[in-house]
């Protein structure tokens, strides 16, 4: 985060690396950068929702990542590794950015794109969340619906009433 401009990190999820970087953040003095650990159900969604963009570092070859549907429902643009078949579900420069797999420089160039170009980045918003409504949710009875259950994966959903965890309004 020292190489990205005027932007403010928030770390969602957990693992083995916890701890190492929280000791790096403190050991840096890295200010820019909040851990949030691990979200899920309503607090996950909000969360999102205060994103300009999502980032998606994985350097796993992820078949279907819930990151990207759940980011691009909720109008967020995706920075993605250009590995697995995430390059197959992101339109680079429309619904959002690809870097290289473990290249810090490459994602932190991407970030301060975001961050300079705001108009690209309400545009790829827009474009974000039109292609997953038309590529990978279906339309069938949504009109009849209050909300749009998502639960990962092409054409796949659940239609509810505002119980389900997994609800994106529309």
């Amino acid at each position: 985060m020292k190489k990205v401009k005027n932007g403010r990190l928030k770390i969602l999820g957990s693992g083995s690396e916890k701890d190492n970087i929280k000791k790096y953040i403190k050991r840096e003095n890295i200010r820019n950068v909040e851990l949030c650990g691990f979200l899920k159900d309503n607090d996950l969604n909000q969360t999102v929702r205060e994103f300009v963009f999502t980032v998606f570092p994985s350097e796993w070859y992820e078949n279907s990542p819930m990151v990207k549907y759940e980011s691009n429902i909720l109008g967020k643009p995706v920075i993605g590794s250009n590995i697995g078949t995430i390059p197959e579900l992101i339109i680079p420069n429309e619904t959002g950015l690809f870097f290289e797999a473990g290249d810090s420089d490459d994602i932190a160039e991407k970030i301060n794109f975001f961050i300079d170009n705001p108009d690209s980045t309400v545009k790829m918003s827009k474009n974000a969340k039109e292609f997953e409504l038309e590529n990978f949710v279906s339309q069938a009875e949504i009109s009849n619906v209050e909300f749009l259950g998502y639960i990962g994966g092409p054409k796949r959903f659940s239609i509810s009433k505002k119980s389900n965890v997994y609800d994106f309004p529309l």
